[in-house]
Protein backbone atom coordinates (compact mmCIF):
# COMPACT_ATOMS: atom_id res chain seq x y z
CA UNK A 1 0.00 0.00 0.00
CA UNK A 2 1.55 3.37 -0.98
CA UNK A 3 2.27 5.63 1.94
CA UNK A 4 2.84 9.36 2.11
CA UNK A 5 5.98 10.48 3.89
CA UNK A 6 3.88 11.67 6.83
CA UNK A 7 2.81 8.08 7.54
CA UNK A 8 6.30 6.57 7.40
CA UNK A 9 8.60 6.19 10.41
CA UNK A 10 11.36 8.80 10.43
CA UNK A 11 14.08 6.23 10.97
CA UNK A 12 14.43 2.54 11.67
CA UNK A 13 15.92 1.70 15.07
CA UNK A 14 19.02 -0.48 14.78
CA UNK A 15 20.52 -0.49 18.26
CA UNK A 16 18.85 -2.58 20.95
CA UNK A 17 18.11 0.45 23.12
CA UNK A 18 16.40 2.23 20.22
CA UNK A 19 14.40 -0.89 19.39
CA UNK A 20 13.25 -1.15 22.99
CA UNK A 21 12.20 2.51 22.94
CA UNK A 22 10.13 2.00 19.80
CA UNK A 23 8.55 -1.11 21.32
CA UNK A 24 7.51 0.84 24.42
CA UNK A 25 6.13 3.66 22.25
CA UNK A 26 4.03 1.26 20.16
CA UNK A 27 2.69 -0.47 23.27
CA UNK A 28 1.73 2.94 24.62
CA UNK A 29 0.06 3.77 21.29
CA UNK A 30 -2.21 0.74 21.60
CA UNK A 31 -3.04 1.58 25.21
CA UNK A 32 -3.91 5.20 24.43
CA UNK A 33 -5.98 4.13 21.42
CA UNK A 34 -7.95 1.71 23.60
CA UNK A 35 -8.60 4.34 26.29
CA UNK A 36 -9.23 7.46 24.21
CA UNK A 37 -10.08 6.36 20.67
CA UNK A 38 -8.46 7.58 17.49
CA UNK A 39 -9.71 11.18 17.54
CA UNK A 40 -8.50 11.90 21.09
CA UNK A 41 -5.20 10.04 20.81
CA UNK A 42 -2.23 12.37 20.50
CA UNK A 43 1.54 12.17 20.39
CA UNK A 44 1.64 13.99 23.74
CA UNK A 45 -0.56 11.39 25.41
CA UNK A 46 1.35 8.54 23.82
CA UNK A 47 4.73 9.94 24.82
CA UNK A 48 3.55 10.47 28.39
CA UNK A 49 2.21 6.91 28.60
CA UNK A 50 5.49 5.56 27.17
CA UNK A 51 7.55 7.59 29.63
CA UNK A 52 9.54 9.35 26.91
CA UNK A 53 9.70 12.93 25.75
CA UNK A 54 7.71 14.05 22.73
CA UNK A 55 11.04 14.89 21.12
CA UNK A 56 12.20 11.31 21.55
CA UNK A 57 8.97 10.05 19.99
CA UNK A 58 9.42 12.40 17.02
CA UNK A 59 12.84 10.92 16.36
CA UNK A 60 11.04 7.83 15.11
CA UNK A 61 7.49 8.90 14.18
CA UNK A 62 6.50 12.27 12.66
CA UNK A 63 2.86 12.16 13.87
CA UNK A 64 0.19 9.91 15.33
CA UNK A 65 -0.80 8.50 11.94
CA UNK A 66 2.73 7.17 11.51
CA UNK A 67 2.42 5.53 14.92
CA UNK A 68 -0.85 3.83 14.02
CA UNK A 69 0.54 2.79 10.64
CA UNK A 70 3.51 1.13 12.33
CA UNK A 71 1.19 -0.58 14.81
CA UNK A 72 -0.98 -1.94 12.00
CA UNK A 73 1.95 -3.11 9.88
CA UNK A 74 3.56 -4.92 12.79
CA UNK A 75 0.29 -6.66 13.66
CA UNK A 76 -0.44 -7.66 10.06
CA UNK A 77 3.08 -9.04 9.69
CA UNK A 78 2.60 -11.21 12.78
CA UNK A 79 -0.78 -12.41 11.45
CA UNK A 80 0.72 -13.30 8.09
CA UNK A 81 3.51 -15.24 9.77
CA UNK A 82 0.98 -17.29 11.73
CA UNK A 83 -1.12 -17.87 8.61
CA UNK A 84 1.90 -18.93 6.52
CA UNK A 85 3.07 -21.38 9.15
CA UNK A 86 -0.11 -23.43 8.68
CA UNK A 87 -1.23 -22.69 5.13
CA UNK A 88 0.98 -23.72 2.25
CA UNK A 89 -1.46 -24.40 -0.55
CA UNK A 90 -0.96 -27.39 -2.82
CA UNK A 91 -3.31 -27.43 -5.80
CA UNK A 92 -3.28 -31.22 -5.66
CA UNK A 93 -4.35 -31.53 -2.02
CA UNK A 94 -7.66 -33.38 -1.40
CA UNK A 95 -10.45 -30.90 -0.54
CA UNK A 96 -10.89 -32.08 3.10
CA UNK A 97 -7.16 -31.53 3.72
CA UNK A 98 -7.21 -28.08 2.14
CA UNK A 99 -10.34 -27.05 4.05
CA UNK A 100 -8.86 -28.07 7.39
CA UNK A 101 -5.61 -26.32 6.58
CA UNK A 102 -7.32 -23.09 5.51
CA UNK A 103 -9.66 -22.90 8.52
CA UNK A 104 -6.85 -23.72 10.94
CA UNK A 105 -4.62 -21.03 9.41
CA UNK A 106 -7.35 -18.36 9.52
CA UNK A 107 -8.16 -19.14 13.14
CA UNK A 108 -4.47 -19.16 14.14
CA UNK A 109 -3.84 -15.82 12.47
CA UNK A 110 -6.52 -14.26 14.67
CA UNK A 111 -5.04 -15.75 17.83
CA UNK A 112 -2.11 -13.37 17.39
CA UNK A 113 -2.77 -10.40 19.72
CA UNK A 114 -6.56 -10.85 19.51
CA UNK A 115 -7.38 -7.85 21.69
CA UNK A 116 -5.18 -5.63 19.52
CA UNK A 117 -6.80 -6.97 16.36
CA UNK A 118 -10.29 -6.06 17.55
CA UNK A 119 -9.04 -2.67 18.68
CA UNK A 120 -7.50 -1.89 15.29
CA UNK A 121 -10.62 -3.02 13.44
CA UNK A 122 -12.98 -1.02 15.65
CA UNK A 123 -10.94 2.16 15.97
CA UNK A 124 -9.02 2.36 12.71
CA UNK A 125 -11.07 0.21 10.32
CA UNK A 126 -12.44 3.21 8.42
CA UNK A 127 -9.11 4.94 7.93
CA UNK A 128 -6.99 4.77 4.79
CA UNK A 129 -3.98 3.29 6.53
CA UNK A 130 -6.07 0.40 7.87
CA UNK A 131 -6.26 -1.12 4.37
CA UNK A 132 -3.29 -3.20 5.50
CA UNK A 133 -5.69 -5.14 7.73
CA UNK A 134 -7.33 -6.63 4.63
CA UNK A 135 -4.18 -8.08 3.09
CA UNK A 136 -4.60 -11.42 4.84
CA UNK A 137 -8.19 -11.72 3.56
CA UNK A 138 -7.06 -10.96 0.02
CA UNK A 139 -4.26 -13.49 0.18
CA UNK A 140 -6.54 -16.25 1.47
CA UNK A 141 -9.25 -15.48 -1.10
CA UNK A 142 -6.80 -15.57 -4.00
CA UNK A 143 -5.33 -18.88 -2.86
CA UNK A 144 -8.73 -20.51 -2.41
CA UNK A 145 -10.00 -19.26 -5.76
CA UNK A 146 -6.97 -20.77 -7.52
CA UNK A 147 -7.55 -24.08 -5.74
CA UNK A 148 -11.27 -24.14 -6.59
CA UNK A 149 -10.53 -23.68 -10.29
CA UNK A 150 -8.08 -26.59 -10.33
CA UNK A 151 -10.20 -28.89 -8.15
CA UNK A 152 -13.59 -28.05 -9.69
CA UNK A 153 -14.48 -31.71 -10.30
CA UNK A 154 -14.03 -32.55 -6.61
CA UNK A 155 -16.20 -29.70 -5.35
CA UNK A 156 -19.79 -28.62 -5.77
CA UNK A 157 -20.51 -26.73 -9.02
CA UNK A 158 -19.45 -23.08 -8.86
CA UNK A 159 -20.47 -20.30 -11.22
CA UNK A 160 -18.12 -17.86 -9.53
CA UNK A 161 -15.15 -19.41 -7.65
CA UNK A 162 -13.96 -15.98 -6.53
CA UNK A 163 -17.28 -15.26 -4.84
CA UNK A 164 -17.29 -18.68 -3.16
CA UNK A 165 -13.78 -17.99 -1.79
CA UNK A 166 -14.92 -14.61 -0.47
CA UNK A 167 -17.97 -16.11 1.24
CA UNK A 168 -15.82 -18.72 2.99
CA UNK A 169 -13.19 -16.26 4.22
CA UNK A 170 -15.75 -13.68 5.35
CA UNK A 171 -17.93 -16.31 7.04
CA UNK A 172 -15.00 -17.79 8.96
CA UNK A 173 -13.79 -14.33 9.96
CA UNK A 174 -17.28 -13.32 11.13
CA UNK A 175 -17.38 -16.30 13.51
CA UNK A 176 -13.81 -15.64 14.62
CA UNK A 177 -14.40 -11.95 15.29
CA UNK A 178 -17.63 -12.60 17.21
CA UNK A 179 -15.85 -15.26 19.28
CA UNK A 180 -13.09 -12.79 20.11
CA UNK A 181 -15.64 -10.16 21.12
CA UNK A 182 -17.30 -12.57 23.52
CA UNK A 183 -14.06 -13.87 25.01
CA UNK A 184 -10.51 -13.43 23.64
CA UNK A 185 -9.51 -16.99 24.58
CA UNK A 186 -12.57 -18.62 22.99
CA UNK A 187 -10.58 -19.55 19.90
CA UNK A 188 -8.41 -21.81 22.05
CA UNK A 189 -11.38 -24.21 22.21
CA UNK A 190 -10.84 -26.91 19.51
CA UNK A 191 -14.62 -27.13 19.10
CA UNK A 192 -14.65 -23.75 17.34
CA UNK A 193 -12.24 -24.99 14.71
CA UNK A 194 -14.13 -28.27 14.27
CA UNK A 195 -17.45 -26.52 13.70
CA UNK A 196 -15.92 -24.10 11.20
CA UNK A 197 -14.44 -27.03 9.26
CA UNK A 198 -17.89 -28.68 9.19
CA UNK A 199 -19.42 -25.42 8.02
CA UNK A 200 -16.99 -25.08 5.10
CA UNK A 201 -17.17 -28.76 4.17
CA UNK A 202 -20.95 -28.56 4.03
CA UNK A 203 -20.69 -25.55 1.71
CA UNK A 204 -18.01 -26.94 -0.61
CA UNK A 205 -18.25 -30.70 -0.77
CA UNK A 206 -21.03 -32.31 -2.82
CA UNK A 207 -23.43 -34.45 -0.80
CA UNK A 208 -22.00 -33.31 2.54
CA UNK A 209 -24.36 -32.50 5.40
CA UNK A 210 -22.25 -32.07 8.52
CA UNK A 211 -23.71 -33.26 11.82
CA UNK A 212 -24.70 -30.59 14.32
CA UNK A 213 -23.38 -31.28 17.83
CA UNK A 214 -23.14 -35.01 17.14
CA UNK A 215 -26.68 -35.44 15.77
CA UNK A 216 -26.69 -37.63 12.68
CA UNK A 217 -28.85 -36.54 9.72
CA UNK A 218 -32.02 -38.62 9.13
CA UNK A 219 -31.75 -41.54 6.73
CA UNK A 220 -33.07 -40.99 3.26
CA UNK A 221 -36.06 -43.28 2.52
Amino acid sequence: MPQSDTKKPRRTPRQQRSQETVEVILQATAQVLAEHGYAKSSTNRIAKRAGVSVGSLYQYFPNKDALFQALIERHVSAQNDAFSALFSISLGSPPPVLITQAVRALVASHQVQPELHLLLISQLGGLEQAAELLTLDTRAIQALEAYFRVQSKSLRPMENPRLVAEVIVFAVEAVVHRSLMERPDKLDDPAVERELIRLVEGYLLPGTAPAVQGVEPPETP
